[in-house]
Order: structure tokens, then sequence, then C-alpha cells
């Protein structure tokens, strides 16, 4: 068993380590679990090097409330070296270490032939795709009430009908080897009233571009809706290796649609982005 989607450093610290002793722990638990081989994938949105290629994207959404949030969120994460990361991950793979160099790439809109000149010059072994925001609107940061406050506010059916969008427009790209997460839309807890429709969408994407999809256990809802509001239940997130079922059955759902129609392929780092 693989796992190919691992970061390194958690969301509230700015300022990160590097450390080879960190990643061969990973690698000893990960193997008490069965797992024999990790890709480290930190997010791309980590590093100044990206910063720099993007530049401040969510000036261009100064009209929505959330480019404020965004652009505290850029701020605090994006000051870090991706040439220290992948010299770290490097290392790691050296000494032997079972361990594949990736990164976690975000979405960004007409901006991904910039962001895959970028990535290029790193012998990355995968790179997998997410989309976590919508505009400026960070869609999966529930903790933030700003954010948050826009699933109260919009239309649920088209905000699902964005997030497919983006994510063929992402698949289109040929920059990323994997969807990861693909039904992190859910996250929040609000649901569409047919999301059947949403996991086709992305199946298709991902059939037509030959990206795979990764089936993950930590997307689970962290909000319910009831009764036209939000409200919070437990923050917590199960133990990797307790993976409850009903947590997979949105992204099982793609996975079946995915393999009915043209059968997803196995990663291979060999694409050329295709759009800017």
């Amino acid at each position: 068993m693989i796992d190919y989607h691992l970061h390194l450093w958690p969301h509230s610290e700015s300022s990160v380590w590097f450390r080879l002793d960190q990643i061969a722990a990973y690698c000893d638990e990960a193997a008490r679990h069965g797992v024999n081989e990790l890709a480290l994938t930190e997010h791309s949105h980590r590093f100044v090097d990206v910063a720099s290629v993007v530049g401040p994207f969510w000036e261009r959404f100064g009209h929505e409330p959330t480019s404020k949030t965004m652009a505290a969120y850029w701020d605090f994460h994006a000051r870090n070296s991706l040439e220290e990361y992948v010299t770290l991950a490097q290392r790691a793979k050296d000494e032997g270490l079972p361990v594949k160099i990736g990164l976690e790439v975000d979405y960004y809109k007409d901006q991904m032939g910039a962001v895959s000149e970028l990535l290029a010059q790193y012998p990355f072994d995968v790179l997998i795709g997410s989309v976590h925001w919508l505009g400026t609107w960070h869609l999966d940061d529930y903790e933030s009430e700003v954010d948050l406050h826009e699933w109260r506010v919009r239309d649920v059916d088209q905000c699902w009908r964005d997030y497919a969008v983006a994510i063929d427009e992402l698949c289109a790209t040929n920059a990323v080897d994997v969807l990861a997460h693909p039904d992190l839309i859910k996250v929040a807890g609000f649901i569409a009233s047919s999301p059947g429709d949403t996991w086709d969408a992305m199946a298709e994407s991902a059939a037509k571009a030959d990206v795979s999809m990764e089936c993950s256990s930590a997307s689970g809802p962290r909000t319910r809706r009831a009764t036209g509001s939000s409200r919070r239940v437990s923050r917590s997130r199960p133990p990797p290796t307790r993976i409850k079922t009903s947590e997979l059955a949105s992204a099982r759902a793609i996975s079946r649609r995915c393999s009915r129609r043209a059968g997803c392929t196995k990663w291979r780092r060999t694409r050329v982005a295709s759009v800017g």
C-alpha cells in the first residue's frame, strides 16, 4: 500500500523546519500500518517561489469579501524555500527512505502554465492537484467565519458546479498527475441536491485527461446543515489507520464512475502543461 499525500508541517505553523528524522519517523510509522511507500506532498502555497510566480491573484477579486482573508492566508504561509524542501526530499531518497518527491499543487486559474514551468526545474516524482478556493473564497476553511459565511449566503448547488468546473480546468492543464481529495467540496457539510452530478463530472474530467484520483478519508464533513443554517460538530479527524466507511462513500462513488468511463491510469511525471 502507498500513501502519496503527506504534509510535513501543520497549517498552524508559518516558519517551518526541514528535518530528515521527521521523514524517517513517518516512514517507520507508515510501515507499521502496511504502507510501504510515501510521497512528500507539501502545499505549493507554502513557498515563496510559487508566490512570486502567481503573484497577489486575490487583488483581481478585490470586490470579494474573502479577498482580504486570502491575502492574510498567503502572507502567513508563503514564507519557505521550495529549493530547501526538494533538497530535503531528495536527501531522504538518497538515504534509502521509501519516499517520492512530490507537491500538492493548488489550482491557479489561467496561471498553471507558469506554475508548471517553475516546477519543471525540480525532480518531482509526482504532483497532486487540488482545488481549495474559488476566486478568493477558501471553501474548505471552516475555521474562518468569513469563509464559512460564504457557504451560508451562496447557492450551494452552484458552488458544487463551480467546483466541478475548476477540477475540470485543472485536469485539462496536464499540470498534475493525481487529483487530491476530489470530494473536498463536501468538507464544510453543505451538500448539493444532486451530488452524483458532481462526481460524474469530475470522473469524466479525470478520465479524459488521464489523471488519477486519490481516495482519501481526510475530507469528511466538519459541519452539518440543519434547517437552513450551519451547525458545528467535532473538528477531530479519524486517525489515518481508522478509515470510516461513511467518509469514503463519495470518494468511492467518484472512483466507480471514473473506472466505468475510461479507467484512470497510474500517474507518471511526464506531463507538460498545455494551457497558461
